[in-house]
């Protein structure tokens, strides 16, 4: 129940993905004295680590954005000589398969099959779990290349990825663009301000907008990740703004 005399307006307005976190720390001016918070010192170690680390990611990224691309470019030449395969391995898709797994897309077909369950399982073992489980023994038969991923599993795969890479690239502008204003001390409400607005399926679709230029396909691709409910995307398209002001500005 909300408390009387507030709004369920007035709650989102404070809580909601355009509220702005108050910075913790005043904003320092260069060849100025002052006498540090508590906790400053220590907020200013984080703020430098975290934004000087996103700045040495974004180095990186254009060689992975294209990687991207060529992976989604071989998906799509691969599903034009097989068709649509977005299910399980059955013998109309072995016979297909068995046609083309000598050739070379076919070999790097297989390649990005095993990359990617290598990936996983990279992931898996970093966090301290165990291959020994069913899903594990799948695994260790993908990386191995004696099965492979539908194609639609790798386009999907692919795409996450990508869309995390553009997420990059975007906050690390965004937090070069705060630190200019607030410095490194305040980096924690950026990190607030960003992270409350931060959904990856804004991120996929910026890609699709960006890549695919046929209207038709385009507009079926966001309606498959983008909210059907009027409220939800609305909220949706207001952290899209948000996130979008963050870059260019580095505020909310």
């Amino acid at each position: 129940q909300q408390p009387q005399g507030i709004s369920p307006e007035q709650m989102g307005g404070a809580f909601g993905p355009s509220s702005t976190t108050p910075l913790p720390h005043p904003v320092r001016q260069a060849g100025q004295p002052y006498q540090p918070d508590p906790t400053e010192a220590a907020d200013t170690e984080a703020g430098t680590k975290f934004r000087q680390g996103l700045l040495g990611t974004q180095a990186n990224l254009v060689t992975a954005k294209r990687n991207n691309q060529e992976t989604l470019q071989t998906i799509d030449d691969i599903q034009e000589k097989m068709g649509g395969w977005s299910t399980g391995w059955t013998a109309d898709i072995a016979r297909k398969f068995g046609k083309f797994a000598g050739t070379d897309l076919g070999q790097k077909y297989i390649q990005l099959s095993k990359d990617i369950a290598n990936q996983q399982i990279a992931q898996i073992t970093a966090a301290g779990g165990s291959l020994a489980t069913d899903a594990g023994k799948h695994l260790t038969a993908l990386a191995s290349g004696d099965e492979t991923y539908p194609p639609s599993v790798i386009r999907n795969i692919t795409r996450r990825n990508d869309a995390q890479l553009t997420a990059a690239d975007m906050q690390a502008t965004a937090a070069q663009n705060f630190y200019r204003k607030f410095g490194d001390n305040n980096m924690a409400a950026f990190q607030q301000n960003w992270n409350k607005n931060a959904d990856s399926r804004l991120f996929e679709a910026a890609n699709i907008v960006n890549t695919i230029k046929d209207p038709a396909l385009q507009k079926k691709e966001l309606d498959a990740i983008m909210p059907q409910d009027a409220a939800q995307r609305k909220i949706f398209l207001e952290k899209w703004r948000n996130l979008k002001k963050m870059t260019q500005t580095g505020e909310l």
